[in-house]
């Protein structure tokens, strides 16, 4: 399928579903209720760390071991709050994210190629939702943290060799040099494999819904969509990326005239309302635009599963291409 025939039937099945962007602004309201709920009794215990050093004097490094040893419990209880919250917040966004992504892939398997409608494309059930959900979130949940957690990894390793290298050297001139490169290099990194494991992210966790393969099965296959389709989704990678930074330049222009006139008017709290619906308005953006470029990835999973001689629906009886009409 041509780029701009994906692209528009990509749009059709995001709007035809309209309710999983309502589910998706849940879900994100759910994971920052977690999130606010992890960081109550968490600032408590940085605030009783923070008077226990306070009456610590850290002369020597035996007073830092020291007083790492007597607050080990609150250290470790710290971590243990804030490793909880960070499952559960993923936990989440896996189920939804699980339920999101099969409703896509059925709509764009279910509508003809050529000649579509919305309607075609209209396949959300809350009970369909919640079957792919429940099927897929723990794997998907094993995705996120095997992708991330190999880019995190990745990522520090350099950290490893500048950081001797710095210190190694004696002249100050030469350590700044080497530390500007680093964090040069270091912020090139992160954007740009921030901006690949996101998409292969996104095509492992369609493959294992499309597939019901194993976690490590979809992680490979995403690579193997990527490698026999590079042009195609760069091409949505990059889509994607120009509306995320229109969007971020035209907040940034309205917050600025924003801010200018609450501070040139005598009743800054008149702009408040302005702050607030342009907060909600790039919520809402970023929702559909992050559905939309979910839609269309769906669309080259099922033409990669397809190109492969993965089994059509009237072979797969199973769940989520099921062809009993429901």
């Amino acid at each position: 399928m041509k780029l701009s025939r994906l692209i528009q039937r990509a749009f059709d099945s995001t709007l035809a579903n309209w309710p999983l962007l309502l589910i998706r602004i849940a879900s994100s309201v759910a994971m920052t209720v977690v999130a606010v709920a992890a960081i109550i009794p968490v600032v408590a215990l940085f605030v009783i760390a923070g008077v226990s050093a306070s009456l610590t004097d850290f002369e020597t490094s035996s007073a830092i071991i020291d007083w790492a040893i007597s607050n080990v419990f609150l250290l470790l209880a710290i971590i243990a709050i804030i490793t909880i919250a960070i499952a559960f917040a993923v936990a989440i966004h896996a189920f939804t994210t699980g339920g999101v992504a099969g409703i896509y892939l059925e709509a764009d398997f279910a509508a003809p190629r050529e000649q579509w409608t919305r309607k075609d494309l209209d396949r959300f059930k809350p009970d369909r939702w919640l079957r792919h959900g429940a099927a897929t979130w723990w794997r998907i949940f094993l995705i996120y943290n095997i992708t991330w957690g190999l880019f995190l990894l990745l990522l520090t390793l350099p950290l490893l060799l500048i950081v001797p290298l710095v210190l190694l050297m004696d002249s100050p001139e030469t350590m700044a040099i080497i530390g500007c490169a680093g964090a040069v290099f270091g912020l090139m990194a992160l954007i740009i494999g921030s901006i690949f494991v996101h998409v292969w992210t996104q095509i492992a966790v369609l493959q294992q819904v499309r597939r019901r393969a194993g976690v490590m099965a979809a992680i490979r296959s995403s690579f193997g969509t990527i490698l026999g389709d590079p042009l195609r989704i760069g091409l949505l990678t990059g889509l994607l990326i120009l509306i995320s930074l229109a969007l971020g330049a035209f907040a940034f222009g309205f917050q600025i005239i924003v801010d200018l006139g609450s501070t040139f008017s005598e009743l800054p709290i008149l702009f408040m309302p302005a702050q607030i619906i342009l907060s909600l308005l790039q919520s809402l953006v970023s929702v559909v635009v992050g559905a939309w470029f979910l839609a269309s990835l769906s669309t080259v999973v099922n033409e990669s599963a397809a190109a492969e001689g993965i089994p059509s629906a009237d072979r797969d009886p199973g769940p989520p291409f099921a062809t009993s009409g429901d």
